[in-house]
């Protein structure tokens, strides 16, 4: 493994270094590097490995889109003030922005973002892409300044915006198909757009929730706090488990789509199409069971 200029280079005092062409893998180079500033990656580089950037004082920099993997801790509480990562970055390992309190806006793209990549940081805006597969548990986790969330990853786990108290937009987009994570506490309005098929996880409540079609800036339903709550309330007075709260939700959006498209011919357009994806959903879960030896359970009841 090619660990660039060692040890050396935080003896020199470079506040910009440029990377040569032949460059594969980078790992510890410039950590607690109090000098560096900039640092123009080579398009060819292959890995930033664990620990490459932490504690240093890089403030910009490019990931080229030959990187595939950013280890752990790579730049864990450095001064880095934005950062864009393209879908060629196929994992971010754990705590790989963690605690970078100059942070401010970030755009992911990669496929799999591992635990509390970017907790504790000083994010005010994050967009996760639409090809990110799995965004880890606790990603978020005590961002306390970020404010505007649009998240299109297609599965979202456990604790994600575990206390982001100041939160003004979260929005998912219609390529979300899975939540584990709770909502923040006290979120006015949470916006789902396009909520086709059956999402799964749960959901904190005391939120007023809207439906979007698209890109448009009206939503074409809302469930209010207080229909929310009462439908929750209902749930447990008859011992259904919390966990089933997202799939409650799901049951009160169908009714209220049900009852408006008898009405409404826009909304019985975007009923007709929640319905072709809900059943494509089901019909791909029945295909991915494992199929029942009938003829030998038929054979053993005899």
């Amino acid at each position: 493994m090619l660990n660039l200029f060692g040890e050396e280079i935080n003896k020199l005092k470079y506040k910009r270094v440029i990377c040569p062409s032949t460059l594969k893998i980078l790992r510890e180079t410039f950590k607690y590097n109090k000098h560096i500033e900039e640092v123009i990656l080579n398009e060819g580089l292959r890995y930033i490995g664990c620990n490459t950037f932490i504690e240093s004082s890089l403030k910009h920099i490019d990931i080229p889109h030959s990187v595939i993997e950013i280890g752990w801790n790579a730049f864990r509480g450095s001064d880095i003030e934005t950062v864009f990562i393209p879908e060629n970055v196929k994992k971010i390992e754990d705590h790989c922005f963690f605690e970078c309190k100059n942070l401010k806006k970030a755009v992911v793209n990669a496929q799999y973002i591992d635990r509390c990549s970017f907790a504790y940081s000083g994010l005010e805006d994050i967009e996760i892409g639409q090809a990110v597969d799995i965004l880890g548990d606790g990603a978020f986790v005590s961002c306390k300044n970020l404010k505007r969330a649009i998240i299109s990853a297609k599965n979202i786990q456990c604790n994600a915006f575990l206390d982001c108290a100041n939160i003004e937009k979260l929005e998912f987009t219609e390529h979300v198909r899975r939540i584990e994570c709770d909502m923040p506490k006290d979120q006015e309005k949470v916006g789902f757009r396009n909520f086709n098929g059956k999402l799964q996880g749960k959901v904190s409540t005391g939120f007023e929730i809207e439906f979007y079609e698209g890109k448009q800036n009206k939503p074409y339903l809302t469930i209010s706090k207080e229909e929310w709550l009462q439908t929750v309330q209902n749930a447990r007075q008859q011992s259904q488990s919390y966990w089933q709260e997202w799939e409650l939700l799901t049951q009160l959006y169908e009714k209220k789509m049900q009852e408006m498209a008898a009405t409404d011919p826009n909304i019985k357009r975007i009923w007709d199409d929640y319905l072709k994806c809900r059943d494509l959903d089901d019909t791909e879960k029945t295909a991915d069971m494992p199929e029942q030896n009938v003829e030998k359970e038929e054979t053993e009841g005899r």
